[in-house]
């Protein structure tokens, strides 16, 4: 009981050399007497007492005022031990509960020996095991439950916001300002629709824009094009061609092709990775924690591959995808989430009747109940066909904002883009959904 693990202190240890604005952190949540391998524990005490720390400095203030002597086989050892900094919170839990334990068994021990001794009255006993659990301060001895731990978190998040936090948006001015102008990291924007109702082009459009505005790195996989497709669609929204013109560009005009190339590389090339054949929810966790992005993008959640259960049912993979996000949005926190799903055949015919903005997603709604903000896509033929004598008018498109933790849900809005090229012009208009009017109740004879 209690054995230490000295991996994860190692581990903790390395995290703090690695990067150092992490060991301020640590510092506040932890104390050398926590760690067991003596190694360790000098080293967490010099980066205690030290502003900043690396390999070298570690090494030469170990050989100073006695005590043991770390040398650069051990530092490197610190190092090798943190493989993903993202588990560091992880690591912290381990050493501590193991720290908890040895304390536990210790006075556990001094109760022992003070009950084995028959001249001394069991409430007296009694009342010294009560002064020395209370000397050990057993139930304050973690973070959990300390009141100061979540000033210090807005302490963190307001450093954050100095530097400048990422926020994201659609893309389409009046929808954003319905969530308050943007998701902040931690939050899910939930996208579903029919097929062909322009979810990925809605998805294209805000991270151009998430790009643009922010600069942060993108991780898309993409479940339902090949990355072939998406280069395709990034190079005609440049170009403000069709896919299909921009796919046959390197045949018809080298030149133009070349230039578009160069200008999508420029632009992306470092900031935007597409992920087109990462099936399962573990090799998206390790290409996150690879990648360490700012956002991260998944269409469609339901091509997903649950592991070991082959061709498993839509709302199996929903409910394993809400239980990854779950996890995710605490392991990965400074990571904004966009989900789309396409809507059953079933939710389709409804939608079709007039029954939008209920966030019916293929295979059920499970991910609603973790989205803080869920938008439902319509492609509405009917008003179209109204707003003109012709019928060669491209189809409305209606985004309904179904789920709105940032604000009021339930408003429908018309979103304005050029079909040919699948490109959004950043705005919309509000409308109204016209219903008829139904009898509430029957009257049976």
């Amino acid at each position: 009981m209690g054995m230490p693990n000295i991996d994860a202190e190692y581990a903790i240890i390395g995290a703090c050399l690695i990067d150092n604005s992490l060991s301020a952190n640590i510092i506040k949540d932890m104390s050398p007497s926590e760690f067991c391998d003596p190694k360790a524990r000098r080293a967490f005490e010099l980066i205690s007492s030290l502003n900043t720390c690396d390999m070298l400095v570690l090494i030469n203030e170990s050989a100073k005022n006695g005590g043991v002597k770390l040398e650069q086989r051990d530092v490197a050892s610190f190092i090798d031990a943190c493989k993903h900094m993202p588990n560091v919170p992880h690591y912290i839990s381990i050493v501590k509960e193991a720290a908890l334990r040895r304390m536990i068994a210790s006075i556990g021990s001094k109760l022992v020996n003070m009950s084995s001794d028959a001249s001394v009255p069991v409430a007296e006993i009694l009342d010294r095991a009560r002064a020395v659990i209370d000397d050990a301060s057993l139930y304050r001895s973690g973070t959990e439950g300390r009141l100061s731990k979540y000033f210090d978190s807005d302490e963190a998040e307001m450093r954050k916001w100095a530097k400048g936090v990422p926020i994201y948006k659609v893309g389409i001015e009046e929808l954003d300002a319905c969530y308050q102008g943007g998701l902040l990291p931690g939050q899910i924007c939930y996208i579903i629709g029919p097929q062909g109702s322009m979810k990925t082009a809605l998805l294209l459009h805000s991270i151009r824009d998430y790009i643009a505005r922010n600069g942060r790195k993108v991780v898309f996989f993409s479940l339902d094009m090949m990355g072939e497709e998406i280069k395709d669609r990034l190079m005609a929204a440049k170009a403000m061609i069709t896919p299909q013109r921009a796919r046959m560009l390197y045949l018809e005009d080298r030149q133009t092709y070349e230039k578009l190339k160069t200008e999508i590389k420029d632009e992306y090339e470092y900031l935007l990775k597409i992920y087109d054949n990462t099936r399962t929810f573990p090799e998206m966790r390790k290409v996150i924690v690879a990648e360490r992005p700012s956002l991260v993008a998944i269409d469609f959640i339901t091509a997903v591959e649950v592991e070991q259960k082959k061709d498993s049912p839509d709302y199996l993979k929903l409910s394993r995808a809400e239980e990854c996000l779950r996890r995710w949005k605490t392991e990965f926190p400074d990571v904004t989430w966009v989900i789309l799903n396409q809507m059953s055949e079933t939710s389709k015919l409804l939608q079709g009747k007039g029954d939008v903005g209920l966030g019916r997603g293929r295979g059920g709604g499970s991910l609603t109940n973790i989205a803080h903000v869920g938008i439902e896509l319509f492609v509405d033929q009917a008003a179209a066909r109204e707003d003109s004598f012709s019928n060669n008018v491209q189809p409305w498109l209606i985004a309904t904002i179904f789920k709105n933790r940032l604000g009021s849900a339930g408003k429908y809005f018309r979103l304005f883009y050029h079909g040919p090229t699948m490109t959004f012009t950043g705005h919309g208009e509000r409308v109204n959904p016209v219903r008829e009017k139904k009898p509430m109740f029957n009257l049976s004879l």
